[in-house]
């Protein structure tokens, strides 16, 4: 990937799920930048750790490495959804969390799906 392509990736990524949080209601840019800035850079890490995979020098060590790597990734972003569900829990208060995160969830599959066709 290159630095224009994960440019491109990260302004897909955090337009897509902004827009998504704005549907879901209670919108605070302040508060959700920092997490869907962490979110979009996490989601081109853990695409740009997979190119290392096709190398003709991988090796299972290089598989085992790209693995924990691309599993931190995943946690990174369940924790950053997380912290976007508990913050908006606190200002809205006829939701559960849970339902914050399952929207939030599917927020993020979405968006990391569009931003992926259009590389």
């Amino acid at each position: 990937m290159t630095p224009e392509e994960e440019g491109d990736t990260y302004k897909r990524i955090v337009c897509s799920l902004t827009r998504e949080l704005k549907k879901l209601g209670d919108h605070t840019p302040q508060v959700d930048r920092i997490q869907v800035s962490i979110i979009a850079r996490a989601f081109i890490n853990m695409k740009k750790s997979e190119t290392l995979l096709d190398a003709d020098t991988a090796t299972e060590h290089t598989h085992v490495r790209i693995a924990d790597c691309q599993s931190k990734y995943a946690k990174i972003i369940n924790t950053a959804l997380s912290h976007l569900a508990l913050s908006r829990r606190s200002r809205m208060s006829n939701a559960t969390e849970t339902e914050l995160m399952t929207k939030l969830t599917e927020a993020f599959l979405r968006a990391s799906k569009n931003a992926t066709q259009s590389n």
